[in-house]
């Protein structure tokens, strides 16, 4: 009797183990994962980078237009002939297809708000 509730507890401790170590692993796919806009972000600092050194970003957000378009847009702090500004970057994409459409990218004005521009 001792003898199989101790091979009873056994299988019970390994198959708690197996458990928690598949959360784990799943929480640290979750932690590890990229946000939604990762791939977009490389695309605007590609471009963005072509024509001005880019010192920060921040990510403004994704709006749909429709079913077919939907945009993310960002905002650099860039830096071009010692001067500083925010640079907006729109990108423009199917998002069934993923396929690009448009890229904007336009120099802004500081705002009054701080000198961080992100």
């Amino acid at each position: 009797m001792r003898i199989r509730i101790s091979v009873i507890a056994l299988l019970l401790i390994a198959l708690c183990s197996n458990v928690y170590q598949a959360k784990a692993e799943s929480l640290a796919e979750v932690m590890i994962k990229e946000p939604e806009y990762a791939k977009w972000s490389r695309l605007a600092f590609q471009e963005a980078g072509k024509s001005y050194k880019l010192v920060d970003f921040k990510y403004l957000g994704r709006t749909d237009i429709s079913a077919t378009a939907a945009e993310q847009r960002f905002r650099f702090w860039a830096s071009k002939n010692n001067r500083e500004f925010p640079l907006l970057v729109t990108i423009r994409y199917n998002p069934l297809t993923e396929k690009v459409i448009s890229i904007s990218v336009k120099e802004s004005t500081p705002s009054t708000q701080g000198s961080s521009g992100a």
